[in-house]
């Protein structure tokens, strides 16, 4: 709705069309921030049209499915991001607390030269500030590659409409708040100078170290969250488009063209559509369809076994040329589209019927149907899915109307001109929804390139944090416990026990942190689609993932270890 009222007459209600009989039609749209509720639903009291003999009453309500899902995925998202904020903030933090703990001397030098508190402050946050605006300009930088890359990768009509200086203000206010963060670390430690002499805050190490180690593990739980992700996410997206059945190549599915009868215009209209694109010399044959093919999401109903427990099937419904439009193997003939009561069922599908010593008729909720034919599988049927197979009705009725387009066809040409047939029956005010099989399929293996490279970047860069953290700590804690490993190897202690006397903290960590992360990454995974997850349902991965993960440890601190193991006593008490 444009903002200057509800009533306005440049503003086009588009209603969509189903041709499938539903007790209620939905309609989606935005509000404009002046709009509320009330408004709406005052404004479409005085609409009413007649729907055969009754008369259809509008009114507005808030879509809770869309609202809900919109919620998860943008809560996923924010969850992710903030990980990572995490993540560079504890580093970011650590780094300034040893930064001020190693020049105590200096800062209580510059406080007995006559330095006041608000100079101290300002010396040590200019630092912090240039360090920030430094990572700030680079964040700007990178938003503008990332979303460039994205245009390549992604078609530009499937790209969200989200302008850069909403993410820029974004980051700006990210920005803000990170140094008021870092200015009440660089604060608290100025106060507490003035009140506690130096002495006492040298010696204060143990606090140091149990803050060093619960960064540490939230560090280590963010990188196992993020290479777990990784890994399982490939698992999955591996497992899901790998046993997609898809018997067409990349060049047959760029040649056929989809197109959605997406409104009463154009369903009044759709024959001298149909015929006018029949009549392209590019056309070599035509299917009509229920369901969409590009998504490769089914019906689903319900079968009775002999058992009498219940399992889902797939449901797909459009003409009996399907089959030969697609390149399936098909047993049986085609009948026409108004056989009712006839079905054809899959190959997985029919092994269930043998079973249940069902032969020539099957009873699909409570109805029975012929079986006429048998088939191998539906396009882009998952094998492995919590179904049993796949059921295909022949039927008359259609929402979506493909065009197969003869081979070395310009593919981008032809939806043009496909555009044009439908506009001269079809006004600019309503939407066209023509696309190729193809594009679907490039939006989806952009996306998921895309999310691919983005979780490998930051499980790369988690890694490389916690291995400068990891590492960092351990040189610490070598440097300043050499003394007390001296007096331990003189009193008989082996190297194997000094070994364990620095990996066992580690150790703690890293199970702390894989307890905690492991689940969630998990959950996380099986939350995606339960038909598609069976490859990270078991524990092998998880298994992987531990060893892996407690190698890189392993490696990061065996170094410093072993020469800590080794270092003479004699030599360390010689210069003490």
């Amino acid at each position: 709705m444009e903002d200057n009222g509800l009533q306005d007459p440049k503003v086009d209600c588009y209603f969509s069309y189903e041709i499938m009989t539903y007790d209620a039609l939905s309609v989606q749209g935005y509000l404009s921030p002046k709009a509320t509720m009330e408004m709406l639903n005052k404004s479409l009291q005085s609409i009413t049209w007649q729907r055969n003999e009754d008369t259809v009453h509008s009114y507005a309500a808030f879509s809770m499915r869309q609202d809900k899902e919109l919620t998860m995925v943008q809560f996923l998202i924010l969850f992710i991001a903030s990980l990572i904020l995490v993540s560079g903030l504890i580093n970011f933090l650590k780094f300034i607390i040893q930064m001020f703990y190693n020049r105590q001397r200096e800062v209580a030098l510059r406080k007995c030269m006559g330095s006041e508190k608000k100079g101290l402050f300002l010396l040590l946050f200019a630092e912090v500030f240039w360090m920030m605006s430094t990572a700030f300009l680079l964040s700007l930088f990178l938003t503008e590659l990332m979303i460039n890359l994205a245009k390549i990768y992604i078609p530009s009509h499937d790209m969200p409409d989200l302008p850069l200086s909403s993410i820029y203000v974004i980051q700006f206010q990210i920005y803000i708040a990170l140094l008021m963060i870092c200015m009440l670390v660089i604060w608290f430690p100025i106060r507490r100078l003035r009140q506690v002499s130096i002495i006492s805050q040298i010696n204060n190490n143990r606090s140091r170290h149990i803050f060093r180690s619960i960064m540490m593990w939230l560090q280590l739980g963010i990188a196992i969250f993020f290479v777990g992700s990784t890994l399982g996410v490939n698992m999955v997206w591996h497992e899901a488009f790998g046993q997609a059945y898809n018997p067409l190549t990349s060049e047959e599915e760029e040649n056929i063209i989809s197109l959605k009868v997406n409104s009463q215009r154009m369903w009044q209209h759709i024959n001298p559509i149909l015929s006018d694109i029949q009549a392209l010399p590019e056309c070599i044959e035509t299917l009509t369809m229920t369901d969409d093919l590009q998504s490769g999401n089914h019906f689903m109903r319900t079968y009775k076994k002999a058992d009498q427990s219940e399992v889902m099937i797939d449901i797909a419904m459009g003409a009996p040329s399907y089959f030969k439009f697609l390149k399936i193997p098909l047993q049986g003939k085609e009948v026409n589209g108004d056989a009712e009561g006839t079905v054809y069922v899959s190959e997985a599908f029919r092994q269930q019927l043998d079973k249940d010593n069902v032969q020539d008729r099957v009873e699909i909720e409570g109805q029975s149907y012929r079986i006429i034919g048998i088939f191998k599988e539906l396009y882009k049927e998952t094998q492995g899915r919590a179904t049993i197979g796949s059921v295909f009705f022949p039927s008359n009725h259609f929402r979506y109307f493909y065009v197969k387009l003869a081979p070395s066809t310009n593919a981008a040409k032809s939806i043009r001109r496909i555009t044009d047939i439908c506009r001269n029956y079809v006004p600019t005010t309503l939407p066209l929804e023509i696309r190729s099989l193809s594009d679907n399929k490039q939006t989806m293996m952009g996306s998921m390139y895309m999310t691919q490279v983005a979780m490998t970047i930051l499980a790369i860069v988690s890694i490389l944090l916690v291995v400068l953290s990891i590492y960092s700590a351990i040189s610490m804690d070598t440097v300043s416990r050499q003394k007390e490993i001296a007096i331990r190897k003189i009193n008989g202690a082996t190297p194997w026990i000094i070994a364990g006397i620095f990996g066992k903290a580690y150790l703690m960590i890293f199970l702390l942190a894989f307890a905690v992360a492991y689940p969630l990454v998990r959950l996380m995974l099986l939350s995606i689609d339960a038909d598609t997850v069976k490859c990270i349902q078991g524990w092998d991965w998880g298994i992987l993932l531990f060893f892996s993960v407690a190698f890189m440890i392993f490696l990061t601190t065996a170094y410093k270890i072993y020469r800590i193991m080794h270092i003479n006593p004699a030599e360390i008490i010689k210069n003490e």
